[in-house]
């Protein structure tokens, strides 16, 4: 059974437990111990409904592509909800070097602040 399979009879088994709540504080009508079946609905409808937006949302196909020229950028959906995100630098590209903060002090500090946009 795959981990969606098991979400899916989750979220089916909250929102019959939540159904049959509800029904047993219909079926008592206005007595004091309608307070437990209530609690039992709302926690299980809760439940439900965070299965059912956890589990049916649609996953992200997986992308391959240059973003620019040396880099390129890749997402590929693994077994699950694991979605896993990677840039690749080629260092030899041309145009590609890296900038780091000059090391200046000024003032009191060891090193000036610079944005990196």
């Amino acid at each position: 059974m795959t981990d969606k399979t098991a979400m899916n009879f989750g979220t089916i088994a909250a929102a019959l437990i939540g159904l049959a709540a509800i029904v047993w504080v219909w079926r008592l009508g206005r007595r004091k111990i309608t307070f437990v079946p209530l609690v039992i609905a709302l926690i299980a409808l809760i439940t439900t409904g965070f299965l059912f937006w956890y589990t049916h949302r649609p996953l992200s196909p997986n992308i391959n592509g240059e973003i620019f020229s040396g880099i390129t950028y890749s997402r590929e959906v693994l077994d699950g909800p694991i979605i896993v995100y990677t840039v690749r630098v080629d260092l030899h590209a041309p145009g590609i070097r890296f900038m780091v903060t000059p090391n200046e002090a000024t003032g009191s500090y060891a090193l000036p602040a610079r944005t990196t946009s």
